[in-house]
């Protein structure tokens, strides 16, 4: 066969000729093999395209024919992606400052990892940083609850995966991190590099206070006082009304406005209006 033409059902693609032609003869003679090679980028998801070759041949009576043959091929681009959601308490908390929470009660922390690409993903692993990035020695794992419906170990397209993990609320602004990894399994081996994804969420750890006013007293002030009931430091203070009254604080607390936290409400014990 002679004057071969190689080509592509893919525009632009054109296959260059490698090796083959062991006489160099320029034919393409029944003992041999010439080899073409054509690369592009792969693409996402499905892909599939035609290689064409023809070529000619004279035959006895002097004529010239034409052979033409094709092959299909195709391959499936990955795009592996996973995505986590951290909830504190219920709350998918974007920044400070987050639920508040009372110094040294629970706090609940849910995880929702759910696969964001277009193949499944194997060897999924949470580990949060439990508010510290710098010290690993504290670091946990959140117990898996469930999501994998057929139970093949595989987070598939069609799955979000759930974790849970509890602490003890810590005075103050409070920030952890949690990270996903997995590993996309596409063959030939060795597979895809493994994917991730971070979240992160906050809360703000109120200390259990105790609020204390005066009494009537000939010598007492307005003075009203905050107090840690732990420590017994006074957090903050205030006057409920001028220095010089001195008829008492009638004082008490209650969530007024539905925040979930207490406002502190204060009026005059005597000889003053409220």
């Amino acid at each position: 066969l002679s004057n071969l033409n190689i080509s592509d059902s893919v525009a632009g693609v054109t296959p260059s000729y490698v090796s083959g032609d062991g006489n160099s003869n320029g034919k393409l003679d029944l003992t041999e093999t010439w080899l073409y090679r054509a690369t592009g980028v792969a693409i996402i998801g499905d892909y599939s395209n035609t290689g064409f070759v023809a070529a000619n041949y004279t035959d006895t009576a002097g004529d010239v024919r034409f052979d033409r043959e094709s092959d299909n091929s195709s391959y499936f681009g990955a795009d592996p992606a996973i995505q986590i959601e951290k909830y504190t308490n219920g709350i998918d908390v974007t920044g400070p400052i987050g639920p508040l929470v009372h110094v040294a009660t629970p706090v609940d922390w849910t995880y929702a990892v759910t696969n964001v690409g277009n193949i499944a993903l194997a060897g999924v692993s949470v580990h949060d940083d439990h508010g510290t990035p710098s010290n690993t020695s504290d670091d946990f794992t959140p117990v898996f609850l469930g999501g994998d419906s057929n139970s093949n170990g595989k987070l598939d397209l069609t799955e979000t995966w759930t974790y849970a993990a509890t602490g003890t609320a810590v005075l103050g602004q409070y920030n952890n991190h949690v990270t996903v990894t997995a590993v996309s399994p596409v063959a030939p081996r060795p597979p895809v590099a493994d994917v991730s994804a971070v979240d992160e969420s906050y809360y703000f750890g109120l200390p259990n206070v105790v609020v204390i006013a005066p009494d009537k007293e000939k010598v007492s002030t307005p003075w009203v006082e905050i107090v840690d009931a732990d420590s017994g430091a006074t957090l903050n203070a205030f006057y409920a009304y001028e220095p010089s009254y001195q008829g008492g604080v009638r004082l008490a607390t209650g969530d007024m406005d539905g925040d979930g936290f207490d406002e502190i409400i204060v009026a005059p014990g005597r000889s003053r209006a409220p």
